[in-house]
């Protein structure tokens, strides 16, 4: 039996999950203690006070004396700005706590009068969790992380639920696009404006402020995860369409259509370069070009059936590849080096 979790505390602290999320489970650790925090509002007050974030600050704060009452704590922050206040407090109250940045990622890099406190903020974290090596280099040099700290793990989840939903979508073949953070939707209204292709897009209603939708655009927003999986599922793919090249996000969207057995159309960012290789179908455009993702989409729906039968048979190459036991994996690894 490994003892090595004997007398260790490990505190769990997302800014977006509940406390009882339990994040992964620790085969060789299975003694150590957790204690489950969260980031999330709780009453009324932080969820009306937006700025400052009340609930992120109270998290932190739990997190850090949880830190000061054990005798062997490792603190698992996620988000950036929450390992930040975590990081500033632990600082004053518990400094001999190992800290885990986990999901250390930004969608776009902060403003530079925004730099230096976020600099300061992260000093003396142990190590840093990103999606992509194009991450890691860009927060290595931009908030003066040594490198050696900041590992790449691949965003890792189950499978999404499905739930074949009655709404009528569309009575044709029809391509969709999920979520909404970082994502052109100008772009991807233009071009089905130009192709006349019908797409239905999942995504909050904000994401789409100031844009007039022709016809063969159909909005859905605020649907359960199952349904909106279930939309997806019915379509000939789903489109991924990201601002820039160095927009940080999408994996979500991405894994989750890859293991559903989709075909996909991303945009080429140097974040996504892992994931649009060899284990997936994915076909790209040029940023910000309407006609060629105008292009781009009527070439996956000609040849859906081929494209949908390959993704299909890279499903289970997929759902190894993307198994959340690649975080327990890499969060045993940091601990292991703790333990040295």
């Amino acid at each position: 039996m490994n003892n090595s979790g004997r007398n260790l505390t490990l505190i769990n602290i997302p800014e977006l999950s509940s406390a009882n999320d339990k994040f992964v489970e620790l085969a060789n650790y299975r003694e150590a203690q957790w204690v489950r925090l969260s980031g999330v509002p709780r009453n009324m007050l932080e969820r009306v006070i937006k700025r400052p974030k009340l609930s992120r600050y109270r998290g932190a704060f739990e997190a850090a004396m949880a830190a000061r009452h054990a005798d062997r704590p490792v603190i698992i922050s996620h988000m950036p700005r929450m390992s930040a206040s975590v990081n500033r407090i632990c600082r004053l109250v518990s400094p001999q706590a190992k800290h885990i940045a986990f999901s250390f990622n930004f969608t776009d890099l902060p403003a530079a009068s925004d730099r230096d406190y976020l600099v300061n903020s992260f000093r003396g974290i142990d190590r840093f969790i990103v999606y992509s090596e194009y991450e890691r280099e860009v927060y290595a040099k931009y908030f003066g992380i040594p490198i050696e700290r900041i590992r790449r793990v691949f965003w890792t989840q189950d499978a999404p639920p499905v739930e074949l939903t009655q709404r009528r979508v569309f009575d044709q073949p029809y391509l969709c696009a999920i979520g909404g953070e970082g994502r052109d939707f100008h772009c991807l209204v233009e071009a089905a404006r130009i192709s006349r292709l019908p797409i239905a897009i999942v995504a909050r209603p904000h994401s789409l402020l100031g844009l007039k939708l022709p016809d063969n655009v159909k909005v859905f927003s605020n649907l359960p995860l199952a349904e909106t999986w279930g939309i997806a599922a019915n379509s000939q793919g789903v489109v991924v369409p990201l601002l820039q090249p160095t927009t940080c996000c999408g994996q979500i969207t991405i894994v989750s259509t890859m293991m559903l057995g989709l075909p996909l159309i991303a945009s080429a960012c140097h974040a996504l370069d892992e994931y649009l290789g060899g284990d997936s179908v994915a076909l790209t455009y040029r940023f910000g070009d309407p006609q060629d993702l105008a292009n781009t989409m009527g070439q996956l729906l000609s040849g859906a059936d081929e494209y949908g039968s390959r993704a299909r048979m890279l499903v289970p190459l997929n759902r190894a590849r993307y198994a959340r036991q690649k975080w327990t994996e890499c969060i045993e690894s940091c601990l292991d080096e703790f333990q040295d």
